[in-house]
């Protein structure tokens, strides 16, 4: 999905039009969503006081660190680490 925020390098943001058309393409495929994931382009690896907030998924939310090329992931808002192995 495309992020539509105005402020791209610190937030995200998808219009509910965008992310049910996502999800229906999941449901066509007879897919589903394992993971969220998102960049920090800036900071850590580490979920966001927003990040945890704007939480509303049960699947981990993968977090890239573009400055430390490093990804981390996480089940939120509880901020509990998930292990991953990136290949």
């Amino acid at each position: 999905m495309r992020n539509e925020s105005l402020y791209s390098r610190s937030g995200y943001g998808v219009s509910l039009q965008q992310l049910l058309r996502s999800l229906k393409k999941v449901d066509e495929l007879k897919m589903r969503v394992l993971a969220i994931y998102h960049s920090h382009p800036d900071g850590d690896a580490l979920p966001s006081a927003r990040d945890k907030k704007e939480a509303a998924w049960t699947v981990p939310y993968l977090i890239l660190s573009m400055r430390r090329q490093e990804a981390r992931a996480f089940l939120l808002p509880a901020a509990q680490e998930v292990p991953i192995s990136v290949e």
